[in-house]
């Protein structure tokens, strides 16, 4: 397992894209600030396995850990 990688992804109610004022805003920065100052920004940590899949490298990576059969995101 990598250790040290980090990721992320959003779950949001359609009126937090009211936050976005045009096209060239970045989220991550001005709309995402005000969510925290308004209260409405939530985060939780995951504590378990992650792993990219942005390139074929992260997916060869990913094939061959399955294929030791020890592949940490196989709970069954």
């Amino acid at each position: 397992m990598r250790v040290g990688s980090m990721g992320g992804f959003f779950v949001i109610q359609s009126a937090a894209l009211d936050y976005i004022k045009d096209d060239v805003m970045c989220w991550e920065h001005a709309p995402m600030e005000k969510l925290a100052e308004d209260g409405q920004l939530y985060a939780y940590k995951h504590e378990g396995f992650w792993q990219c899949m942005d390139t074929a490298r992260d997916l060869k990576y990913s094939e061959d850990v399955w294929q030791t059969g020890k592949a940490p995101w196989k709970t069954w």
